[in-house]
């Protein structure tokens, strides 16, 4: 398969391309769970006499904009293994998703958790639940230790064993955080690397690059279910990632870090302002 840091141009998509529409769903369904969730439950006429949220134009909004963003997080976790794959520093990687998840989550909270009463009191974090990143930081280290162990001169059901022990333990970690996606979003990621190394080792994808693709993000769509019904709509990027090309294109490697704290701390400036 074409190595996912050749820069060189092709049809289909580029690695960049993805990410770009990722971040883009992203931010409408962040808009949805911030901006216009606040401006249904603050207005009375939305309800019915027994309390319910009836269903007008601002509820399909709401419920189309957060279907459209099921699409990101499969995205990133597809990403993230090729990234892996082709990384120079595992535990650079790492250390970057830990970094970035300690920065975003002030952001994530005032844009999620936030009340425009508390944070006038001073109060810019809280810990009900924690970004995404947290989440990325747990499956990539499952992914690291996996690889390791799998790299080991021992036998091959002890490795495996191994293996799914230290993810089942780190995917509790997520579930007790309570990190976006939780444990879902960690055996997620661990089951994406297992399918990419596996297909690796037999050399599926050098044979079938797009029919392993699809598998692949397929895969990860299936798996993430488990968190909720709405990710039925994540299987739209199935067509996406069948049109993935390999090739890394536009250098963007930390629009994805930056993007994602700056984007909330802008939605979460946003609703202080708009809501008490």
């Amino acid at each position: 398969m074409t190595n996912v840091l050749d820069k060189t141009e092709s049809k289909g998509l580029s690695g960049s391309i993805l990410k770009i529409i990722a971040c883009v769903t992203m931010f409408i369904d962040h808009t949805a769970f911030s901006i216009v969730r606040q401006m249904q439950l603050g207005d009375t006429t939305n309800f019915d006499s027994n309390g319910e949220l009836i269903k007008n134009g601002i509820y399909y909004l709401f419920h189309v904009m957060r279907g459209i963003g099921r699409i990101a997080f499969p995205i990133f976790i597809f990403m993230l293994i090729e990234g892996y794959f082709h990384t120079d520093n595992r535990w650079l990687y790492l250390l970057r998703m830990a970094v970035f998840a300690i920065i975003s989550e002030v952001p994530y909270d005032v844009a999620f958790n936030l009340t425009q009463r508390q944070m006038l009191e001073g109060k810019f974090i809280e810990f009900t639940d924690q970004n995404v990143f947290f989440t990325l930081f747990l499956g990539l280290l499952a992914v690291i230790i996996s690889d390791t162990l799998l790299s080991l001169d021992i036998d091959i059901m002890l490795k495996l064993v191994l293996s799914g022990a230290f993810a089942v333990g780190l995917a509790a970690i997520a579930y007790f955080m309570k990190t976006d996606y939780d444990a879902v979003g960690v055996c997620a990621i661990e089951a994406a690397y297992l399918f990419r190394k596996s297909v690796k080792i037999i050399g599926y994808e050098e044979e079938y690059p797009i029919r392993c693709n699809v598998i692949f993000a397929g895969l990860i769509c299936t798996i993430l279910l488990f968190s909720g019904v709405k990710e039925v709509f994540a299987y739209a990027i199935l067509p996406l990632c069948a049109l993935y090309n390999g090739k890394r294109g536009q250098y963007m490697k930390y629009t994805f870090y930056v993007f994602y704290p700056l984007h909330l701390l802008i939605l979460g400036l946003i609703k202080f302002i708009m809501f008490e």
